[in-house]
């Protein structure tokens, strides 16, 4: 062939590109892109900061996870890496605990998930997702997201009578999108019970994201 042509689709009302450039040692570019609009910048990002120990980077990241803004679908989505950058770093100190509780209550459904699954595995963390209300978030994703979280957490009898409650709340049975698939309670306790014993591997933290 020797003749063809070639189309190229563009939105018309697209915002003109700009050039990424990402160093690991830049951590104020690293800041932006974890921002960015294209997952693929954040993702980057997001490894980036923890690859290279940008501990000195919480400040800027508990404050991109404390912003409640939500777009048009209701999506946060440089929260959620800010969560997780924080989670991959292993910061334990209270102030980053303070960013992952108050963001169980950000208006994003994402944003709650991914701060049920950073919260630390210990008393602490069951506390803060007992009190927090979590177990009757109107999104049920937000919901399984949380009765996965309290296998990881030590065995109590608070935590017990919470999947009680959960299993006879007729909502929780239901499936949005196939009536066959396994939900939310009662058969997520029997999950419960058996990861108490067996635990799942987890995926490194810094590669988590929504």
């Amino acid at each position: 062939m020797s003749h063809g042509r070639v189309y190229r689709i563009v939105y018309k009302n697209a915002k003109p590109y700009e050039p990424v450039k990402l160093s690991g040692s830049d951590t104020a570019s690293l800041r932006k892109a974890l921002q960015h609009e294209n997952m693929f910048w954040r993702m980057t990002a997001q490894r980036l900061i923890v690859e290279n120990k940008h501990s000195g980077m919480a400040p800027a990241l508990r404050k991109i996870a404390a912003n409640r803004s939500v777009d048009a679908v209701g999506l946060n989505s440089p929260a959620v890496h800010a969560l997780w950058t924080l989670h991959g770093l292993g910061l334990d100190d209270a102030a980053t605990f303070q960013t992952y509780v108050a963001a169980l209550k950000h208006p994003a459904p994402g944003v709650r998930k991914a701060a049920v699954e950073v919260l630390p595995e210990n008393a602490k963390g069951q506390a803060a997702l007992l009190s927090s209300g979590i177990l009757q978030d109107k999104d049920l994703q937000v919901r399984l997201a949380a009765i996965r979280q309290m296998v990881e957490f030590p065995v109590s009898e608070s935590l017990g009578a919470a999947v009680y409650r959960m299993s006879a709340v007729a909502q929780n049975g239901k499936t949005p999108s196939s009536p066959k698939r396994c939900w939310l309670p009662p058969c997520a306790m029997k999950k419960v019970s058996w990861r108490q014993q067996k635990r799942r591997p987890r995926p490194p933290a810094h590669l988590r994201s929504n």
